[in-house]
């Protein structure tokens, strides 16, 4: 499915170990530490919501949120991990989507309307919106990539 990813991890840690490392690496909201974290969020003991930070730049805003909870085995340490669009992102990729549909329709109807050069060409706005869903889902994809690899280190057992 488009923006969403589930997975799961195993680690021979203890569970607070995991629990620790991870929140090593994850600053709270609203946190102005200087300290090189790579997500951002809150942690309990039974689950978390962090989004990633690394690349967090003025065009590096696309950030999945990252839901997890951390469960006991079979003498394993197991994350649930499910990573999604944040609320915003939903709603506005919904308006984006609504607004480019009613252009496509607009052009449609005023095609037939009017002498307008290229107006008939409305079709030509189907492959953009596609275009434009597939690079965000890429973009997507590619950053829940990076968390992952991130979450995999963690939770691997260093002293073996």
């Amino acid at each position: 499915m488009l923006f969403k990813k589930d997975i799961h991890l195993s680690s021979d840690l203890a569970i607070e170990d995991v629990i620790n490392r991870v929140k090593l690496i994850t600053r709270q909201y609203g946190s102005k530490k200087k300290k090189s974290f790579v997500f951002e969020g809150k942690i309990n003991e039974n689950d978390f919501e962090i989004y990633p930070i690394f690349n967090f730049g003025s065009r590096e805003q696309l950030r999945p949120k990252i839901n997890g909870s951390f469960s006991l085995t079979n003498e394993q340490t197991c994350l649930k991990i499910r990573f999604s669009l944040p609320q915003t992102l939903k709603f506005l990729f919904i308006i984006s989507f609504l607004f480019n549909l009613l252009l496509i329709i607009l052009l449609k109807y005023l095609s037939s309307n009017t002498d307008i050069p290229f107006i008939d060409k409305w079709w030509i706005l189907i492959p953009f919106l596609i275009i434009t869903i597939i690079i965000f889902d890429v973009y997507f994809k590619f950053k829940v990539s990076q968390s992952i690899r991130i979450l995999e280190d963690v939770t691997k057992n260093k002293n073996t």
